[in-house]
C-alpha cells in the first residue's frame, strides 16, 4: 500500500513539473490525494495495531489458561500420592486436602449422638 502510495504520486508529480502549465485546481487536487493518502495509511496503521494488540492478548490469555491447567494438574498428581502413601501406611503421610472418608457406622453413629442430645 505505502510503496503503491509513493509510486503514484511520484508519477503524478513528474507529470505536474514537466508540463509548462500549472493549474491551481491541479495542485490543490495532488494535494488532497496526498492528504488522503496520508489518512489512508494512517488508519491502517492503527488497525494493524490494534489487530497486533488484540493478537498479543489472546496469546497472553491461552498462556495463562495452559499454565493453570498444568497447575491443576500437579495439584491431582500431588493429591494422589498423598493418598497413595496413606493408603500405604507411611506415618509420614499428610492428608490429602478436602478429601474426608466416611464410613456407614460412624454416620450413624453421629446421627444418633445428635438425635439424643436433641431430645435432651
Amino acid at each position: 500500500m505505502i510503496s503503491l502510495s509513493k509510486k503514484m504520486f511520484k508519477h503524478i508529480a513528474e507529470s505536474i513539473l514537466t508540463t509548462d502549465l500549472v493549474d491551481s485546481e491541479l495542485v490543490q487536487a495532488v494535494s488532497k490525494l496526498l492528504e488522503s493518502i496520508h489518512i489512508n495509511i494512517a488508519e491502517f496503521i492503527q488497525l494493524y495495531r490494534s489487530k497486533q494488540q488484540f493478537v498479543d492478548k489472546i496469546k497472553v490469555m491461552i498462556f495463562q489458561q495452559e499454565q493453570k491447567k498444568e497447575l491443576m494438574l500437579l495439584k491431582h498428581k500431588l493429591d494422589l500420592e498423598r493418598l497413595s502413601k496413606k493408603d500405604a501406611g507411611d506415618p509420614k503421610a499428610v492428608e490429602a486436602e478436602g478429601m474426608v472418608s466416611y464410613s456407614q457406622e460412624s454416620i450413624i453413629k453421629a446421627m444418633n449422638t445428635h438425635d439424643e442430645d436433641e431430645e435432651v
